[in-house]
């Protein structure tokens, strides 16, 4: 069950055929790979997962849309990450295709699950590793996510929203390591089982640290190889780099795309541009991209999506950018970070007895400083004209806002949060592109780019290696 919106009901559709066989696509396909498909895995959001092969050893994911950070392990030993073999999409013919008022869906019926392809008729698949869930497995690394975020509540002082994300930026932060060991044997009664998931969850961590930045870390992304080793698996909203390209961003604090375009993602211009736009979405695994829908040229600050038909929301004309940069993603945790930490930024004192007792008319003056090119630049001016609030008022409503303690992602996805765009993007500091949850789409990820002279765009590239046909 695949990305369907959750007022889809299946029962709606029915199949082409009567007589059809709810195993027939399964077999199809496996006749194509001249392999067997068995049973089902398991299956969510991201896809359907079968195995595959005649020993079993093998598993095939199938997904209505290409999962870059999944495929960029291709044919790697990357320790502590589910092995993949191959990957690509097939189109599908619409005899295996369900109906809805007369007319052909995108919706495959299987014997235990829907699958969905995506808007050209095509499914992607992804042959990897088999592993074996287990839910002891799950629900300790649950329990662990659960309490370092009751540690850093309690002993930190800090919400947290993504207690694994946290603990895997973290993992070798001996300070924080040690306090939460020492809290895990004074609180909990079963410590020794509680330590010995941390020890493996570290070990894999720092292992998959070396090659990806795991933005987006859940309990039900770990399992078992065939061996018993733990291994992560859908390492869905990551980043891949190689060891020099993680040293290089340490260094540097960004790398510039310019000068490391690939020829296979060169290769993908050499067509029309929507052509060249669709491939740099659903087949590029090579370099990451942030999309634009614009009436102009892309400038600074600039919101952008990873989401091409997201994009074409924006307006008539799509460009995107070529990217390498690490990105910072602002979620309530971080923005309670910043809450605490902008004063000293600011260079305010503040008493000992109140963080919050400090001239309120400096704190702003401060503020304006940060806001003034954005101002001057009339990039607020949206969301100005639309909550119908002068440049005071923006002021007010973004030292409010610091000095509240409201969640950011109930304000996230809402108009004002551009109202808050520059005060994240002076926090940011070293980092050019930030991500926050946005309210476009239906609920998304958004991101925005500060300097976009960094990067080579899409219709530059285009224009130097397309070709109209």
């Amino acid at each position: 069950m695949v990305y369907i919106k959750t007022y889809e009901n299946f029962e709606s559709y029915s199949r082409n055929d009567s007589n059809y066989d709810k195993g027939a696509f399964l077999d199809w396909l496996g006749t194509k790979f001249g392999q067997g498909i068995g049973s089902l895995l398991g299956s969510g959001q991201s896809g359907s997962v079968f195995k595959f092969g005649k020993n079993g050893k093998r598993a095939i994911k199938l997904s209505p849309k290409a999962e870059l950070d999944t495929y960029s392990t291709i044919n790697k030993s990357i320790n502590g990450v589910v092995k993949v073999y191959s990957y690509g999409k097939i189109k599908v013919p619409t005899r295996f295709l369900l109906k809805a008022g007369g007319k052909v869906s995108n919706i495959i019926e299987t014997s235990w699950s829907y699958i969905s392809l995506n808007k050209d008729g095509y499914i992607y698949y992804i042959i990897m590793e088999r592993l074996y869930t287990d839910k002891v497995l799950e629900d300790d690394i649950e329990d662990l996510q659960d309490l370092f975020e009751e540690f850093y509540e309690v002993v930190q002082g800090r919400i947290l929203e993504h207690g694994l994300r946290r603990l895997f930026e973290e993992r070798d932060d001996m300070q924080i390591l040690l306090k939460f060991s020492d809290y895990i044997r004074d609180n909990v009664s079963n410590s020794d089982d509680i330590m010995d998931t941390l020890d493996k969850t570290l070990i894999l961590f720092r292992e998959i640290g070396k090659n990806f930045d795991w933005m987006d870390i859940h309990p039900r992304q770990f399992a078992y190889d065939s061996r018993g080793n733990i291994k992560a698996y859908d390492l869905d909203n990551s980043y891949m780099l190689s060891s020099d390209e993680v040293k290089n961003i340490i260094r540097e604090n960004y790398s510039s795309s310019k000068s490391k375009l690939s020829l296979e993602f060169i290769d993908l211009a050499r067509d029309n541009y929507e052509t060249f736009l669709d491939r740099t979405y659903f087949d590029n695994t090579f370099h990451n991209v942030l999309y634009r829908g614009y009436f102009g040229d892309l400038g600074n600050n600039i919101f952008m999506t990873d989401d091409l038909d997201h994009a074409r929301h924006y307006g008539e004309e799509i460009d995107g950018i070529v990217y390498f940069d690490n990105i910072l993603h602002f979620d309530n945790a971080l923005f309670d970070e910043l809450r605490l930490d902008l004063p000293e930024l600011l260079e305010i004192d503040i008493s000992k007895d109140s963080e919050l007792d400090y001239d309120q008319s400096i704190f702003k003056e401060k503020l304006r400083e940060i806001y003034l090119p954005y101002f001057n630049g009339n990039k607020l001016m949206d969301a100005m004209y639309q909550l119908n609030i002068d440049e005071d008022g923006v002021i007010d409503y973004v030292y409010d806002m610091i000095n509240s303690t409201k969640k950011y992602r109930l304000v996230s996805m809402s108009k004002s949060n551009d109202f808050l765009i520059p005060l994240l993007m002076y926090y940011a500091k070293e980092y050019n592109i930030i991500s926050f949850w946005g309210s476009d789409y239906g609920g998304s990820l958004e991101f925005v780019v500060g300097d976009i002279s960094r990067y080579d765009h899409l219709s530059d590239i285009w224009k130097k290696y397309g070709k109209d046909l």
